[in-house]
């Protein structure tokens, strides 16, 4: 999306960009990133940035991370156990 590497190349170039179409996919991009709040550009771009910040600034999953062993629900309160999907008292 470079302009040019000089100065009259770019005057020349920019009204003609101004005056592009964006595609469907550019647009949705935009929307993304104005939504989240997030910076849109090159990955080089925002890993410098969030280098810089200290922070994240891209897009990231809102999904939690899968436990470790999903079978082994009577490790987080060893006094109960599931089964058939009642929960009942160890004794």
């Amino acid at each position: 999306m470079a302009l040019g590497s000089t100065a009259a190349s770019r005057c020349q170039a920019y009204p003609a960009r101004v005056h592009e179409r964006l595609s469907t996919l550019d647009v949705q991009a935009i929307r993304d990133h104005v939504n989240t709040g997030c910076v849109l550009g090159s990955a080089r771009f925002q890993d410098k940035l969030e280098a810089m910040l200290k922070r994240w600034v891209t897009i990231r999953s809102v999904e939690r991370p899968r436990k470790q062993n999903e079978g082994d629900h009577h490790l987080l309160c060893p006094s109960f156990s599931i089964e058939s999907g009642l929960l009942y008292t160890l004794k």
